[in-house]
């Protein structure tokens, strides 16, 4: 791919991961209770990941990868 080469990848490969790892952190206790349910034998598909869960991973995803974008240009 043109304009596109092994450094940015990686900036842009490990900003994914930073953003993924803060935006996972309000769902530890959500993550805690449905291995706690599988443990148990109880069924996990009716536990649903709250709207705003769902809105802070997006936006922390979005805004760490910008960052990252700034830094390789």
């Amino acid at each position: 791919m043109k304009g596109i080469d092994l450094t940015r990848s990686l900036v842009m490969y490990s900003c994914a991961h930073i953003g993924l790892t803060f935006g996972l952190l309000p769902q530890r206790k959500l993550f805690k209770e449905v291995l706690e349910r599988w443990r148990r034998g109880e069924a996990t598909d009716n536990i649903k990941v709250p709207r705003r869960h769902q809105v802070f991973l997006t936006l922390c995803v979005v805004a760490v990868l910008l960052a990252g974008f700034a830094l390789t240009r």
